[in-house]
């Protein structure tokens, strides 16, 4: 058998496919040098596991540009990204900018759905508003022989409550910008209030 992370693709003999067992080819010994016997071996590509910047579960829709889905093949290239698993509902939503078009909204993505690395920045998440915990969902690498990794990795997404801050003193509206309340500029003694900011 072929040691973890293989597979077996199908085997060839002088470019016929040879198909009675895989990973083993019928040959008859002779005096001579045996060529194109092909067994039809490949690594399998790996999935990368990754971490979004944490975000306010107030942001909306974010871009996860930063962090796009990773991955890497010994044998090859890494051709696109299948989703395997997506948040919970209860955790927000996760959506592709699936037109390349920045003027419509991203829409859902759906289990199964297959990304390609050119849109491997392309997703975005929208937290739910009261979630407050880590967002994930899990994706495979799939490699330019159309081989999947088996073992998906994890994509985690931080999301946090809004930052709160206490403000006190007067608050007034700065009319002409000078950070100093005069004339007309009407205020009123914030006394010590808590706000919270969505940032």
């Amino acid at each position: 058998s072929l040691p973890a992370g293989w597979t077996n693709t199908g085997e060839s003999v002088d470019g016929t496919t040879e198909t009675t067992t895989l990973g083993e080819i019928a040959i008859t010994t002779t005096t001579t040098a045996l060529a194109n016997q092909n067994f039809g071996i490949e690594q399998l590509p790996e999935t990368s596991a990754v971490t979004a910047t944490a975000m306010p579960n107030t942001n909306g829709d974010t871009p996860l540009a930063s962090t796009p889905l990773a991955g890497t093949d010994a044998d090859g290239t890494v051709a696109s990204f299948k989703i395997v698993t997506i948040p919970a509902a209860t955790e927000g939503v996760l959506e592709w900018d699936d037109d390349n078009n920045a003027a419509t909204p991203p829409v859902a993505v759906t289990v199964g759905q297959v990304i390609s690395v050119a849109r491997a920045d392309s997703l975005f998440f929208g937290p739910a508003p009261t979630f407050i915990g880590n967002a994930t969902f899990t994706y495979t690498a799939v490699d330019n022989a159309g081989e999947e990794d088996p073992t998906p990795a994890a994509y985690t997404i931080p999301v946090t409550a809004p930052t709160t801050v206490t403000v006190a003193g007067r608050v007034w509206s700065d009319a002409d910008g000078d950070i100093t309340q005069n004339g007309t500029e009407a205020g009123t003694n914030a006394g010590s209030s808590t706000l919270t900011v969505y940032a």
